[in-house]
């Protein structure tokens, strides 16, 4: 993925003005960083669905990994 900071700053000032309607310079740091995470957010999840999508084409095998070390709780 090619990300310009040019680009990124227009992202990120364009997805603050979608979810708080409002400029960066007024918006505060609990905004701006929701605002973050929510653009972070939204690039990966274009390269999962693109990484997915790539599997699905190619018939390629996912291989799932779960543990459960930290599901037990507390030991006594």
């Amino acid at each position: 993925m090619e990300l310009t900071k040019e680009q990124f700053k227009a992202d990120f000032e364009r997805m603050l003005s979608d979810c708080f309607t409002m400029d960066a310079e007024k918006s505060d740091l609990p905004e701006q960083y929701f605002t973050l995470g929510k653009l972070i957010c939204s690039y990966a999840a274009k390269e999962w669905r693109n990484t997915n999508q790539r599997y699905l084409e190619k018939g390629e095998k996912q291989v799932y990994y779960f543990s459960m070390e930290f599901l037990l709780g507390r030991r006594c």
